[in-house]
């Protein structure tokens, strides 16, 4: 990515310098990052609006949003003590059906919040938690219900956090998307609470488009920002998930496993797993071994949920997307076949996975086989 100085910025939107320091310090330049006294801006980003121009519902993008843990921050090894630290018992017990979805106790979740009223201020949040569990237990029939939930509340004042949960939702179901929720120019109208969230549904774009450089650069720019010495955010393990898959794309796997294991770091000890079950497919073996070296004892658990969730995940993705279905492999088998589809040559996935030359084209001539492909192109127009 490209940067500009302050007086550049100033310049190029016809503004003061001063003007661009204010927009700095409010946090209205999406992407700049800040070196001692000096502020890098992202050359291709456009002149903040003046908020006194912008209408109140534009101000107000994603008001709420769709689920808690996009920006509570967790108490690093106490995760729990957060739900103590809510204001009213609607959140508390939102918070706690959150931590356990994302612990993979998706029965509790779904205990807690199938029954929030209607016009609960944690409709939204509920219902989003009610949908992933549904996806990963293959109950069609509450994802059903859930989805129409959803819908129902897009015809509502509600209905910008409402369409950012269903967003957020095709993306954990690996629907490819060529085009942000939002656009770059309308970031700086956005709350700082759902900032990060917006941040992870670009890097699922980027993720999707094969732009791993530009994913590390947006990801790196914003974990810059979310830094905390004694708390987290789920967002953040998301974030450094997402940014260990842009540093594979860019064959550097060491530097993707120091991102992956600073995820694992803050996540396991709390028992949050779910985000590092949805990376297991595109973490091309890395995750395993990260998980061999820092935490052996959390190992199994992850590949057993990952073997119970991944086929139902499977089986609404290939609803959605109305296609030859993708069927179930094993996990070593997905990944050797991303990183085919993605022009990693038999050679260096072979060396990657610590296989022999042979036993790859092996399993690439099976996976072909599975899926009644003929070629990369083929192959990443299905698993892709």
């Amino acid at each position: 990515m490209e940067y500009i100085s302050t007086r550049e910025a100033a310049e190029k939107w016809g503004v003061s310098i001063r003007c661009v320091q204010r927009f700095l310090a409010d946090g209205r330049i999406p992407g700049a990052v800040r070196w001692g006294r000096s502020w890098a801006i992202p050359a291709d980003v456009n002149k903040p609006e003046d908020p006194r121009r912008i209408s109140e519902a534009d101000k107000q993008i994603y008001p709420p949003v769709p689920f808690l843990t996009a920006c509570v921050a967790l108490p690093r090894g106490d995760a729990d003590r957060a739900v103590e630290l809510m204001q009213t018992e609607e959140e508390r017990t939102q918070l706690e059906a959150e931590l356990a979805l994302w612990r993979g106790d998706f029965a509790a979740a779904i205990r807690l919040c199938e029954n929030v009223p209607k016009n609960s201020p944690m409709k939204i949040c509920a219902t989003t938690v009610l949908l992933l569990a549904g996806f990963s237990t293959g109950d069609s029939d509450l994802v059903r219900k859930a989805d129409g939930v959803l819908r129902d509340i897009r015809g509502t004042e509600d209905r910008n956090t409402a369409r950012l949960a269903l967003d957020t939702l095709r993306r954990c179901l690996l629907i490819r998307e060529d085009k942000l929720t939002i656009s770059a120019e309308r970031f700086s109208a956005l709350s700082i609470e759902i900032r990060p969230l917006v941040i992870y549904l670009h890097l699922k774009t980027l993720q999707a488009n094969g732009e791993y450089a530009r994913m590390v650069d947006v990801a790196n720019t914003a974990l810059t920002m979310m830094v905390r010495k004694d708390s987290y955010t789920l967002i953040e393990i998301y974030l450094l998930l997402l940014g260990a898959v842009g540093y594979i794309g860019l064959d550097d796997p060491e530097t993707a496993k120091r991102y992956i294991s600073r995820a694992l770091q803050a996540a396991m000890p709390d028992g949050i797993i779910m985000p590092v079950v949805e990376s297991l497919a595109v973490g091309g073996g890395l995750i395993e071994e990260c998980l061999d070296q820092e935490f052996p004892e959390m190992k199994d658990r992850i590949l057993n949920i990952w073997d119970d969730v991944w086929e139902n995940w499977l089986s609404f993705r290939n609803g959605y997307l109305k296609k030859a279905p993708v069927p179930m492999m094993p996990l070593r088998e997905y990944q050797i076949a991303l990183a085919i589809a993605n022009g990693s040559t038999y050679e260096e996935t072979a060396d990657h996975f610590g296989l022999s030359l042979g036993r790859i084209r092996n399993l690439t001539s099976r996976i072909y086989s599975k899926l009644n492909v003929n070629s990369r192109a083929e192959l990443k127009e299905i698993i892709g």
